[in-house]
């Protein structure tokens, strides 16, 4: 176990150093039309793997059985492989590295070497991946790990490579979409508000005093994308309880109801931005209105479809079957509707754009009624392990400082933004923005990653005191809490933290140790005008 703690830390060092010491932006000013092409398109790479990993998730967490099972076991990887395979990584790192520095520096012209270089780098940067998995696991496990989960795995690649491709098709087939989508909205504000600009040549299209232009972005070929994926696990997922071929029409009626909502967004931003706030519509709506659209889709596919009585088979088990089926795991569901109405208060408080989030007290105060809610529900008990787990807290504090750097320019805005508020208006802020970060965002995060998923990944009870260590699970619950934040390296690496505190003691030692961190940053934003690290 220690070798592969030592393993991943590696890999997170190693990760952290090339973030640090290279500029992705000489990469993106190439003038050869072909490299320029390549990496300006790099981050369909992070969209792939982020979709993989995140409909890997799902399936996970929602199947029946237990995702983590190995049906042989193989005997972990010695010292003396495991200190030949790091070796073999520091090596491969070393000419990473000066690969790197050779790829990222200023150039104008592309050249025959700098293909060669290229080619070894992606060379060299999957050998220092592998080389640190053979010390997680041995080499049959991992076999053993793909064969049995194959077909999710197969799915998963499907999945992800239709989402990363509708960006690039979007640009390609815009055109024969923008034109319904244009005169469909055109129809739909003219039904409403009667008299419309628009300008079908130009794509632009509004009221009096709000015009926007219809681009490609706004098509809806990424949203139906979107809505294909999530239907195509929909049907993965509930497979057992759907008739086929017949099942596959929810494909289209999933897509339509993409292209449709994607036309009512465009008519609520016009309209928000005629009769409410042409800034908010540009920026917070615009920027948030997608997922919310996207969230919208998935509730109704899952509430819709299941309504849809002859795609589904007739169950006929017996009734204490039934019930065994059908019976509610309470302190999961009500994790995971805690964690929803955080997710979608954070998207709200997304709309305000400007420096001070002056909607977050809708974020704090709403996932905090949730909390209240179902509280009697969490069945959380009193911390074991206290002081283990403040002193970690407080580690995760440090952490958080040392990798993520001082942000001079946003403390200045903050602090010359909130000052030009009244005492009283800044003091109640500040309270709620405290509230939320030390009690509501820890209780929350924590009941979910540390709780629910970890404790899913690992097949043992939520509250189960001190479970045998689980590695993958770590790993993945580290790697998603991570991901909701903006500082990824920082998040999952306090990810592993708290999940060793929770493993060590239960459920509420990991909500202590986080609520220890936040109210650590706070007073030191507090203190020393840091307000980059709330």
């Amino acid at each position: 176990m220690t070798l592969r703690i030592a393993a991943i830390a590696l890999l997170l060092v190693e990760v952290l150093i090339i973030s640090v010491s290279f500029d992705a932006q000489p990469l993106k000013n190439l003038v050869d039309s072909q490299a320029a092409f390549l990496f300006s398109n790099l981050s369909l790479v992070i969209v792939w793997l982020s979709a993989y990993f995140g409909a890997y998730l799902v399936v996970l967490l929602t199947q029946q059985t237990e995702p983590v099972a190995q049906p042989v076991s193989y005997a972990p990887v010695t010292t003396k492989s495991a200190g030949a395979f790091f070796a073999f990584n520091l090596a491969a790192f070393a000419f990473f590295f000066w690969a790197t520095s050779f790829l990222f520096a200023e150039r104008t012209v592309i050249d025959s070497e700098f293909w060669l270089v290229f080619l070894t780098w992606c060379v060299l940067g999957a050998l220092v991946f592998v080389s640190i998995l053979a010390v997680v696991y041995h080499w049959n496990s991992w076999l053993s790990r793909l064969t049995q989960h194959k077909s999710t795995i197969a799915l998963c690649v499907l999945l992800a490579t239709v989402v990363s491709s509708t960006s690039l098709l979007a640009k390609n087939l815009w055109p024969s979409f923008i034109q319904p989508t244009f005169a469909l909205s055109e129809v739909i504000l003219f039904s409403v508000f009667g008299e419309v600009y628009t300008d079908p040549e130009a794509l632009n299209l509004g009221l009096e005093y709000f015009i926007v232009n219809i681009s490609s972005e706004c098509s809806g070929i990424e949203g139906m994308g979107l809505g294909f994926c999530f239907t195509m696990l929909y049907l993965y997922l509930y497979r057992s309880q759907l008739k086929f071929p017949i099942a596959l029409i929810l494909l289209p009626i999933a897509v339509a109801l993409s292209w449709l909502f994607n036309v009512i967004r465009i008519c609520l931003l016009i309209f928000i931005g005629e009769y409410i706030s042409s800034d908010f519509a540009i920026g917070g709506f615009h920027s948030q209105a997608g997922w919310f659209t996207f969230i919208a889709l998935a509730l109704i596919i899952i509430y819709l479809f299941d309504k849809i009585p002859f795609i589904k088979k007739r169950q006929e088990e017996s009734a204490q079957q039934t019930e065994q089926a059908l019976a509610p795991d309470y302190v999961a569901t009500a994790i995971i509707s805690t964690f929803i109405v955080f997710l979608l208060c954070s998207l709200i408080s997304g709309f305000d754009e400007s420096t001070v989030n002056w909607l977050y007290p809708v974020k704090a105060l709403g996932s905090m009624a949730a909390i209240l809610y179902f509280w009697k529900r969490f069945e959380l008990t009193a911390p074991s392990r206290w002081l283990e787990s403040v002193a970690l807290g407080l580690v995760v504090t440090l952490v958080w400082v040392l990798l993520i750097p001082e942000d001079t320019e946003y403390n200045q805005t903050f602090a010359t933004a909130l000052g030009e508020e009244s005492t009283t208006m800044m003091l109640v802020w500040l309270a709620i923005r405290f509230l939320g970060s030390i009690a509501v965002a820890p209780i929350v995060e924590e009941l979910m990653f540390r709780g629910y998923l970890l404790s899913r990944v690992a097949a043992h009870e939520i509250h189960e005191r001190s479970p045998q260590i689980n590695l993958f699970a770590i790993v993945i619950s580290s790697l998603a809490f991570g991901a909701i934040h903006n500082q990824w390296i920082a998040g999952t690496a306090a990810g592993v933290l708290y999940a060793v505190v929770r493993l060590r003691g239960n459920l509420s030692s990991a909500i202590l140790a986080h609520s220890v961190t936040n109210a650590s940053l706070c007073v030191y934003a507090l203190t020393h005008g840091q307000w980059s690290y709330l």
